[in-house]
């Protein structure tokens, strides 16, 4: 939800919302932390610095491309814990001497795919939710009896 509407809690308290450029902010800087911490790995194997980064510099704009198509399309501020399951794939893309491209196209299709059955299963189980959540009818009697008062019968 964007914009000056606030979610209720069940104590009546609002909720904050996080905003668009804060949302963006984080994923680009877990994505930073993730390529930095990649490449000093690929370093660390004896890579020089365009090998060492190439991968994960693939990955992580393949990473970014594919969550950003989600989150334009979701619009839910949950969706970053989304990204934290699929960007292993950056981290991946160090481990093996890939290129920019090949890390690219491998990455950009792992996180579609992740992320669609992710979303998949997460609209499935809010629906779940929802519909377990909601509150039975009372139940209708055809009985005589149905709304006697029992209780003050003397």
């Amino acid at each position: 939800m964007n914009g000056p509407a606030a979610e209720f809690e069940s104590g009546g308290q609002p909720v904050k919302q996080v905003s668009e450029a804060k949302i963006w902010f984080g994923v680009v800087l877990i994505l930073i932390i993730l390529v930095i911490g990649s490449t000093a790995w690929g370093l660390c194997k004896g890579y020089d610095l365009v090998s060492a980064a190439a991968g994960p510099m693939g990955a992580a704009l393949a990473t970014l491309l594919s969550w950003g198509g989600f989150h334009l399309v979701s619009r839910r501020a949950d969706d970053v814990t989304m990204l934290t399951s699929v960007s292993f794939f950056v981290v991946m893309a160090a481990f093996q001497r890939a290129t920019f491209l090949a890390a690219f196209i491998i990455t950009l299709f792992g996180v579609a795919t992740g992320l669609t059955v992710v979303w998949v299963l997460s609209e499935f189980m809010r629906e779940l939710i929802a519909r377990w959540s909601k509150k039975a009818a009372p139940s209708r009697s055809d009985h005589v009896l149905y709304d006697a008062d029992v209780d003050g019968a003397a």
